[in-house]
């Protein structure tokens, strides 16, 4: 990142300098002497430099003040970052008590932050949690390394809450160790877990109910006894055997009668269809085969199915019909079920598919057809491999039919495609259907898409996995910035202590010495807040990129110019650039920053008088930018994460830095919709390659 640099002293005016225009300024003169000066001009010398003294002194203490108040604006900056961050963070001494806590964690506990200081954490976490808190502790304390855990945070007169802790051990000044707990509420992610749980478990549910449907389905129809009747239409008399006695609920020989007393047995709302039946019989225009429900004496019902034979004389006239009653109740109540079924299994939300037992398809429901894309017609014949994706283990095919074939029930996951080349995942149920002497007739399967819930789960563990990085990259910004600002923040106080107690004992020098410090410090704060603000605008989408036509040559001068000044002629700077042969359209803020911060690190991390490059090269399709330098390079081992946020190389020594540049450098490329490379040059060093899009938009209006 691009470092401010003060003037050199040549550029700026001593603080004598200053003193001596102040006093011109007021119109000093030499009026009055101290004692008594061996001449006139001996007593305008001494009144002319205690003057000039008292000058110094009252820009010195103005100075001082301007660095006290920027000290206490970024020392506020920083403490609202800390207190109103979206996570809570708080700091743990060894012994499990509260030394530090934000706004945010006393707002998640339901409690004022003053109340939490010297308390014990594990006070305010559920009590079954409370041992798992101790041994979290516990281990930290003794490894010193960096852990998570789930906790459940207690509130007044509310639920408990899960919070995801990452903590981070620490040394204090004093030497001791302390924890930093970053605390991030996870309980809407546990909520849709569970929520994710408890409809898997219902479809299992559906699932085992299915299977209950499939036995039913392998329900034959049972032979009912049969009845025999005979009816002598002369005399209108009828014989019913036990059977038909036993139909009816009547006693055995209990029925004498003729039709009209049969008739009475029957339901009233099949009288009138049966007795047309029946007339029609006896005029010889068809059998009398109905169907018809029968009310036994003690109310209930049972369904009957007639067949007879009519007889007639020489002339035609009926004279007798015999016949027989078969109780069919049970085939209809099966029927009833075969149709509630069937409805069940057209509008299953499961697929559905019966296969004779080669496979063929025989059947398949609504729902296997909105799934595949295949119509039942086009389904009917095919073979299920039709659905294979080639992503299936070929073990679990071998397992399926070894396990059906053998006459048991098969349940597994099959990675299938569906007729638009679309892949999706089911988990499925494959049965045999036996005959009632326990023959395979049929296979059926009954699958669920598993695309929605295995989608939901992938977004929830990518969810999980997310805030993890979130709480790592929080835990790592809050190691890194609190050092990054101890230690200019120290500084700064430091010299402030100094000059506030000793000023009037300390040389000019010495004083500038410890004010130059102070401002250091304080653009050092400064840049690092900057640039963590600058990564929240990317992060919140808050920086808009406004495209207009740049030179890029002389563009890239410019910046060369303002290093060169900068770096007071102690590098080599030069572009190698050749003729333009498009335009460029950019935002030149973001390729100025961009830029900025790659020569400028390019120049800190190379050894004076070694030569840093820019090479240049412009078509029709794209810009490119090389920024090389003969300087320490990047370790291998830390390339992977040199754009990483507050990654530095394990080589940068001294040399200040937040590790946040390069992330930034990257984040406004991809803005721009370009690209960052580093490779290591022949020689050495590190060369950093940036390309960008040449844009065709039309440059806004002047």
């Amino acid at each position: 990142m691009k470092k401010l640099d003060r003037p050199s002293p040549d550029a700026e005016p001593s603080l004598r300098q200053r003193a001596e225009a102040a006093y011109q300024a007021k119109g000093a003169t030499a009026k009055g002497a101290l004692g008594k000066p061996s001449s006139p001009e001996a007593a305008q010398l001494v009144i002319h430099e205690l003057r000039v003294h008292q000058i110094e002194l009252e820009m010195q203490a103005e100075e001082l003040r301007r660095a006290q108040l920027e000290l206490e604006a970024s020392r506020g900056r920083y403490f609202d970052l800390y207190d109103l961050a979206p996570n809570g963070y708080c700091t743990i001494s060894g012994e499990g008590l509260i030394q530090e806590a934000n706004l945010t964690l006393a707002t998640m506990l339901g409690v004022p932050r003053v109340s939490l200081l010297k308390q014990a954490f594990s006070r305010y976490l559920l009590k079954e949690d409370a041992g798992r808190f101790y041994a979290f502790h516990h281990e930290l304390i003794k490894t010193g390394s960096s852990k998570s855990a789930e906790l459940r945070l207690l509130r007044p007169d509310h639920d408990p809450r899960w919070v995801q802790v990452t903590a981070t051990t620490i040394l204090d000044d004093h030497g001791a160790p302390v924890i930093h707990f970053a605390l991030a509420d996870i309980s809407e992610l546990k909520l849709a877990n569970r929520n994710l749980l408890e409809e898997n478990q219902e479809r299992i549910k559906v699932q085992h109910l299915s299977h209950e449907f499939l036995a039913r389905l392998q329900i034959a129809t049972r032979a009912g006894r049969i009845g025999i009747w005979d009816w002598n239409v002369v005399d209108n008399t009828q014989l019913w055997d036990d059977t038909i006695c036993d139909i009816y609920g009547v006693p055995h020989g209990g029925f004498t009668g003729g039709v009209t007393q049969w008739s009475d047995h029957l339901h009233p709302d099949d009288r009138v269809r049966v007795d047309h039946d029946l007339q029609a019989a006896l005029r010889g225009e068809r059998e009398y085969a109905p169907e018809f429900r029968v009310i036994r004496p003690d109310g209930s019902i049972r369904h009957v199915k007639a067949n007879s034979q009519t007889f007639f004389d020489a002339n035609g006239k009926p004279l007798r019909m015999v016949g027989t009653n078969i109780d069919i109740t049970g085939i209809k109540q099966a029927e009833e079920k075969l149709r509630e079924l069937g409805q069940i299994i057209e509008q299953a939300p499961l697929s559905v598919v019966i296969t004779d037992l080669t496979g063929k398809i025989e059947y398949v429901n609504p729902r296997f057809c909105a799934v595949t894309g295949y119509m039942f017609a086009e389904a009917i014949g095919l073979n299920p491999r039709v659905l294979k994706s080639g992503e299936t283990p070929p073990e679990t095919y071998r397992d399926l039919w070894q396990t059906i074939s053998g006459g048991t029930v098969w349940t597994g996951t099959l990675i299938n495609r569906k007729k638009n080349g679309e892949i999706y995942h089911e988990i499925a149920t494959i049965a045999p259907v036996v005959d009632n002497n326990g023959h395979r007739t049929h296979y059926v399967a009954l699958k669920d898409d598993l695309t929605v819930p295995k989608r939901l789960a992938d977004e929830a563990a990518a969810k999980l996995e997310h805030q993890r990085l979130l709480l790592e990259m929080k835990s790592r910004f809050i190691s890194v910035t609190s050092h990054e600002f101890r230690t200019p923040m120290s500084a700064a106080m430091g010299s402030v202590e100094i000059l506030t107690h000793h000023l009037d004992q300390l040389a000019p020098a010495k004083r500038i010495e410890l004010l130059t410090r102070i401002t250091s410090s304080l653009q050092h704060m400064t840049t690092m807040l900057d640039e963590i603000l600058m990564l929240n605008r990317m992060d919140a989408d808050r920086v808009e990129v406004k495209p207009v036509p740049v030179d890029l040559t002389r563009f890239l001068q410019d910046l060369i110019e303002e290093t060169r000044l900068g770096d007071r002629e102690a590098h080599s700077l030069v572009l190698l650039t050749r003729e333009a042969p498009a335009p460029f359209i950019t935002d030149p803020t973001l390729l100025r920053q961009i830029l900025s911060n790659l020569i400028s690190n390019a120049v800190r991390y190379s050894p004076v008088g070694t030569v840093v490059t820019l090479r240049v090269e412009l078509d029709a399709k794209r810009a490119l930018v090389a920024v090389e330098d003969q300087g320490i390079g990047v370790p291998e081992a830390d390339r992977v994460r040199i754009f990483e946020p507050f990654e530095r190389g394990s080589n940068v020594g001294p040399v200040k830095g937040s590790g946040l540049g390069l992330s930034i450098v990257k984040r406004m490329t991809e803005l721009l919709g370009g690209t960052i490379a580093y490779e290591v040059p022949p020689g050495g060093g590190s060369c950093f390659t940036l390309t960008l899009p040449v844009t065709s938009a039309n440059p806004p209006s002047a």
